[in-house]
């Protein structure tokens, strides 16, 4: 009966040393580049945003599979953006910043498939309010799950 005390004690006294290395979450954190989708023309993601943002007013509604070499806009503004996963073949996590009030930013999450010269969106996230930047992900077989704010946030793939 002591011996099993003592072992129970023991295992009480590692488990917070052991956790850490047991329970891994294996997530990968963002780096800080600015690598951009050199064939995608920066006014398509501007398209994908402000269409699928519910606190931006746009009359028109998103259209899916884009023809990236017909597609033009009128539109003058632009909206800062980074691909931050090659996430399969021909299928990229991207992050667009939404400047808002007071130097503060939303941010937007797209997975998108560009292939034979379309963009398709699969899932997209765009934050509710101003918040901080995705900070980790990881990916599974169908989705990406991303670390925002300490909150778990999972897109499709």
């Amino acid at each position: 009966m002591f011996k099993g005390v003592v072992i129970i004690i023991a295992f009480l006294c590692f488990y917070p040393v052991l956790a850490p290395l047991l329970y891994k979450d294996d997530f990968t954190p963002v780096s800080r580049t600015n690598e951009l989708l050199s064939d995608v023309n920066p006014d398509v993601i501007y398209y994908m945003h402000t269409r699928l943002d519910p606190r931006l007013n746009y009359e028109d509604e998103f259209i899916n599979n884009i023809s990236l070499v017909n597609f033009t806009s009128a539109e003058d503004e632009k909206l800062n953006y980074k691909v931050i996963s090659k996430v399969k073949e021909n299928t990229y996590l991207i992050e667009t910043e939404w400047p808002w009030l007071w130097g503060d930013s939303r941010y937007g999450y797209f997975v998108v498939n560009i292939d034979n010269g379309y963009l398709r969106l699969i899932d997209n996230y765009i934050t509710e309010s101003v918040s901080t930047s995705i900070s980790s992900y990881r990916l599974y077989d169908d989705r990406v799950v991303m670390d925002i704010d300490n909150k778990k946030i999972s897109l499709l793939l």
